[in-house]
């Protein structure tokens, strides 16, 4: 099988005509040459170049970056990820897998509710971790806490399988 230019490409997984899957691959440094950030303040343009995420510049604490930001060469950066304190493992995105149905869009398009009922979204990411947390609320001390908005274990990744799956 040939796959037109797998770089860029969305592919879609039909279980029925008005609902499937969508399946892509994100990387927060696809070039593996860290992100630049142009920014412009008091009228001089500024080039700054991050390997990786450190203080100040990571998805939660953008303090490294001032005046106003005017391209950027790596959106996805901003995508759960790091390297992990305690393994030192890269986590730098996979596959995303979303449920989409048309019918749950259609039905509550024009009321702005279509992902309002958690156990039957119009747009769904299907989470690796197995949680579906994107878009709970979790208190301060509630187990979830923190997950939110996505974690590195959201994506599909070699070395991923849940426990007890043998790699193939």
């Amino acid at each position: 099988m040939t796959l037109p230019n797998p770089e860029d490409s969305v592919y879609r997984v039909l279980i029925s005509a008005k609902e499937y899957f969508m399946v892509e691959n994100r990387n927060r440094d696809a070039n593996r040459d860290g992100a630049t950030v142009t920014m412009v303040r008091n009228g001089q343009t500024v080039l700054r170049t991050w390997a990786r995420d450190t203080v100040g510049f990571n998805a939660f604490n953008p303090d490294s970056l001032y005046g106003v930001v005017t391209d950027v060469d790596e959106f996805d950066w901003s995508l759960p990820g790091g390297v992990s304190a305690r393994t030192g493992e890269l986590f730098d995105g996979g596959i995303l897998i979303w449920h989409i149905d048309e019918n749950v869009i259609e039905a509550n398009y024009d009321a702005d509710a279509v992902n309002a009922d958690p156990d039957r979204r119009g747009v769904n990411l299907e989470e690796a971790d197995g949680s579906q947390d994107i878009g709970q609320s979790y208190g301060l001390i509630d187990p979830g806490a923190g997950s939110e908005s996505g974690t590195v274990l959201d994506f599909w990744y070699a070395g991923d399988l849940p426990s007890g799956q043998p790699e193939q």
